[in-house]
Parts: structure tokens; C-alpha cells; sequence
């Protein structure tokens, strides 16, 4: 009874573990959906880290450990906009098309603290992966496409193979 009772704890583990997936999509380029311009990225490239969890239903911006991106003003007063940032940027799957999986982002309220009126943003935003998850396209209600695609971190490529 103990070895059954051990042997379904180290699968509940393991399950629990491949729950979310974080990969490295590195910055291509940036398309203008009216003229079909690609713009250079130049050196300063980067790329960003991006988690799915619940089975691949969903999808955010994340760090490197997976946990959400906020940069420092979010959970926090932003002076810019005169207002609480309590966002999450979730994206939700809605559907496959022409075998690209197709995320779109979930409307959030924010504000509604004694003085700041409530704000309903997002749900413009659009996450568009091709069919094996190595190309990445995001998009809005601008004319901007970010190109991004799954890669290894350049700190990870740098790391050596073998010790001398």
C-alpha cells in the first residue's frame, strides 16, 4: 500500500511539473501590415521568454523561470498614466487556422482604487504561432507584426561543452 501510495505522489509530481513550458523566441524583425516592410532590428536584438500553461491554453510573457513579466511599474503606481497597474497580459488559444495556432489576449480591468476610475484594456493583442510552435507572430490593432523565433538563449549558446 505504501509503494502504491509513493508511486502515484511521484506521478502527481511529475505531472504538476510539465504543467507550463517556457521557451526562448528570439526578435526578428518587425513587418508593417500595410506596405509589407521589414524593419531591421539592428544589433540590439533581443528575444523574450514565453510560457504556456494548462495544456498549452494559454500563453504570457514570462522570465526566464516562467513566472509572468512585469517590468517595475507593474503591481505598482505608474505616474505616466495616473494609474494602478494591476494587469496580467494573459493570452487565451482560440483556435488553429491554416495550421497556425492563434492566441488572443484577455480583457482585463484595472483600476477602481478610491480615486482612479476603472479601465477595461487588451483583448487586441494577438499571439499567432506556426503549427510547430517555432515561429511566432504578434500583433495588434497597429499596423506592427513582431517576428520572433525559437531559439536558445544567447547566454545558454556561449555556455561551454566541454572543459579543457
Amino acid at each position: 500500500m505504501k509503494k502504491l501510495l509513493m508511486i502515484s505522489a511521484m506521478l502527481l509530481v511529475g505531472a504538476l511539473s510539465v504543467s507550463a513550458q517556457t521557451y526562448y523566441y528570439k526578435y526578428l524583425y518587425t513587418v508593417d501590415k500595410q506596405s509589407g516592410v521589414k524593419k531591421n532590428p539592428g544589433n540590439g536584438s533581443s528575444g523574450k521568454y514565453f510560457t504556456f500553461s494548462n495544456n498549452k491554453a494559454n500563453c504570457y510573457e514570462s522570465e526566464k523561470d516562467g513566472t509572468l513579466y512585469a517590468p517595475k511599474y507593474y503591481g505598482g503606481y505608474n505616474p505616466t498614466t495616473n494609474s494602478i497597474i494591476d494587469r496580467i497580459a494573459v493570452y487565451n488559444y482560440t483556435k488553429t487556422l491554416n495550421g497556425m495556432h492563434i492566441y488572443q489576449q484577455t480583457k482585463v480591468e484595472t483600476g477602481g482604487y478610491n480615486f482612479i476610475p476603472k479601465h477595461t484594456w487588451g483583448g487586441t493583442g494577438t499571439y499567432t504561432f506556426s503549427g510547430d510552435f517555432s515561429r511566432l507572430n504578434i500583433g495588434g490593432a497597429g499596423n506592427n507584426v513582431e517576428v520572433y523565433e525559437r531559439s536558445t538563449p544567447q547566454e545558454e549558446q556561449n555556455t561551454p561543452t566541454q572543459l579543457y
